[in-house]
């Protein structure tokens, strides 16, 4: 639609313009704006190509300091710290050689039950049989006299013969010589046993202060390691007292370093005696070791010997018996 529109001047009956305004038609509401979308976080700031970024600073280092002894004077060198020293293990001392067992005399051959003799002669009894046998020949020893008690098939005799009592302990004369001979071989082997134990002992003495010993140098070379660490902290201190702290630690130090030399001295002189102590057991289990060998031989031959003598004096109490020379014991 088009409309007339006149424009009037302010100053009375004055017209400027006359114009036609033509009316537009009404538009539609602009529709409202959408909800605004979530807030997006800001995005990292990315690295321009090419440039690495800075590596960060290291974290500071610990200055420590090690020692060197140099015309009697500590120097301390910026470096890794020293090992403490490691207590000398102390020498295990070798265990005592247990003497061999000697072997065991040959048993006799063991009778039948129903057989048996005893001889008691020149004081001993020499025999192959029970404990009542030798109880029934002590009952009928005359004194001063030998006698053999006899036992076969459930009887018992008593000889008194001179003749057959001679070849009876003749022939039995041999096999107690070696069991004699035995016996003596045991008796140093039980003293060389007795040297050789007290040498042990006298080994796990001088060990036992070695370990001592040993512990203590342990503690001096920690106290030590621990002065070193202070000395290398000093810079933090003023220098006044950096110099008084450094004399303090050096003395110290140096106080260590005697005690740890003079157990060390110690400690050797103990490793010359268990050293000595060693060499003289060595010596001890050789000796030994030839006894045993000595009583090896002894009992092989003990045993020989007596399986021979046994035949001898069965054959020799059977002729006896035969000769009616065995007095029949009553039953």
């Amino acid at each position: 639609m088009v409309r007339r529109v006149q424009i009037f001047s302010s100053a009375p009956g004055s017209t400027l313009a006359v114009t036609d305004v033509t009316d537009l038609p009404e538009l539609p509401a602009p529709p409202p704006p959408p909800p605004p979308a979530g807030v997006l976080p800001p995005m990292p700031p990315i690295p321009l190509p090419g440039v690495t970024p800075p590596t960060p600073p290291s974290p500071p280092r610990v200055a420590v300091v090690t020692h060197r002894r140099l015309n009697g004077t500590v120097k301390y060198l910026g470096a890794t710290p020293p090992t403490p020293i490691t207590p000398t293990t102390p020498i295990t001392p070798r265990t005592p050689a247990t003497p061999p067992t000697p072997p065991t005399p040959p048993t006799p051959p063991s009778g039948s039950p129903d057989s048996g003799y005893v001889l008691l002669a020149d004081g001993m009894a020499m025999m192959n049989g029970s404990s009542v046998d030798l109880e029934l020949a002590r009952t009928f020893k005359q004194k001063d006299k030998e006698i053999l008690f006899v036992r076969r098939k459930g009887e018992a005799f008593i000889i008194r013969d001179a003749a057959t009592l001679k070849n009876v302990r003749e022939a039995l004369s041999g096999s107690r010589e070696l069991g004699k001979a035995q016996s003596d071989l045991g008796e140093k082997q039980g003293k060389l046993g007795q040297e050789q134990a007290a040498l042990g002992q006298k080994q796990a003495t001088l060990g036992h202060e070695q370990g001592g010993l040993g512990r203590k140098l342990g503690d001096l070379a920690h106290q030590q390691a621990g002065l070193h660490i202070e000395e290398s902290r000093l810079d933090s201190l003023p220098e006044a007292d950096r110099a008084r702290r450094r004399a303090e630690l050096k003395k110290q130090d140096a106080t260590l370093e005697q005690e740890m030399k003079a157990l060390e001295s110690k400690m050797a002189d103990l490793a010359k005696k268990m050293e000595v102590l060693s060499r003289e057991q060595h010596t001890l289990s050789e000796k030994q070791h030839g006894l045993h060998e000595e009583q090896v031989k002894l009992s092989t031959k003990h045993k020989t010997q007596i399986e021979e003598a046994e035949k001898k004096v069965n054959g020799l109490i059977d002729e006896a018996l035969r000769k009616g020379l065995g007095q029949p014991m009553p039953t």
